[in-house]
């Protein structure tokens, strides 16, 4: 195992760790991939983030990548940090660099959990 290999790892896991059981009624997101269509529903209470969490611990997916949403009006990058839209959405998961990412999140590390805002009780 290389150090690239120990850091995509890592990753990978540190994203796994984050992904909560799916939710039998709640909303459904949809998300074009290059391995195909995958759907999962997630809170209506959640964010983006567990949408990149869920798909960012993928080996089968790219370890960088945005999800878009294509409206009437163009494209539209969703955030992390944004709530999952209440009627469900089918967005593309389109790889980028590590730094594009960066540059789009405006972030300076790439770690998708822990850039929530705060959400306990």
């Amino acid at each position: 195992m290389t150090g690239a290999d120990t850091k995509e790892e890592k990753i990978r896991q540190a994203r796994a760790n984050q992904v909560q059981p799916e939710v039998p009624h709640g909303v459904d997101i949809k998300v074009y991939t290059p391995t195909g269509l995958l759907r999962r529903r997630f809170p209506a209470t959640g964010f983006y983030q567990d949408v990149y969490d869920w798909l960012g611990a993928s080996r089968d997916l790219p370890l960088y990548f945005v999800l878009v949403h294509q409206g009437q009006n163009g494209s539209l990058v969703r955030l992390p940090d944004e709530n999952v839209q209440p009627h469900g959405e089918l967005l593309k998961l389109v790889e980028r660099a590590e730094h594009e990412i960066k540059s789009i999140m405006n972030r300076e590390e790439v770690t998708f959990r822990g850039t929530l805002p705060n959400t306990s009780p």
